[in-house]
């Protein structure tokens, strides 16, 4: 569902025909986790290269299920702030803030390469028995959950250009 949010954002952003003057969007999906974040790690260091802008912001969409679950692992505080502000947007008031610590998350690699990152998943890792087992299904799906996710993150979109990270 992750992978689904940034695609159906970058169609959205397509299929109406939207640029920005400040902004350049990319969708970057990885799978990574299973891997070590291989692929993260090769992107963001030739992102680092390649950038000649003042702002880049990495927001990762994982599992998007149960959006009464909904949480922000941060590593920069502008980068949360901009996820809270969309989620608040969509209507979400029940927001979690959550440490990076150990989880696998692409954030926490875009944070060492020194990017602003924030990553919304929306499910119970401690308790969700389907998460990556082969249970990890369609049929799990909860499509408004998802529709909110995609909210969030084209909101998201919307207030980077907008605003930058304040």
């Amino acid at each position: 569902t992750g992978a689904f949010t940034a695609l159906a954002c970058m169609k959205f952003l397509s299929d109406n025909d939207i640029r920005f003057e400040n902004t350049q969007v990319t969708a970057l999906l990885t799978g990574s986790k299973n891997a070590g974040s291989i692929g993260a790690k090769e992107f963001f260091k030739n992102c680092n290269k390649q950038s000649e802008v003042k702002d880049t912001l990495f927001l990762e969409f994982d599992t998007i299920k149960d959006i009464e679950q909904l949480a922000i692992y941060g590593t920069n505080e502008s980068a949360s702030k901009l996820m809270e502000n969309a989620a608040r947007e969509a209507g979400i008031e029940k927001i979690s803030h959550r440490s990076l610590r150990s989880l696998p998350f692409d954030s926490k690699v875009a944070a060492k390469e020194g990017i602003a990152a924030a990553t919304l998943t929306a499910v119970d890792l401690s308790s969700c028995k389907h998460y990556y087992t082969k249970e990890d299904t369609a049929e799990n799906l909860e499509p408004k959950a998802i529709e909110k996710g995609v909210f969030i993150a084209l909101s998201a979109i919307f207030q980077f250009d907008e605003h930058g990270l304040r």
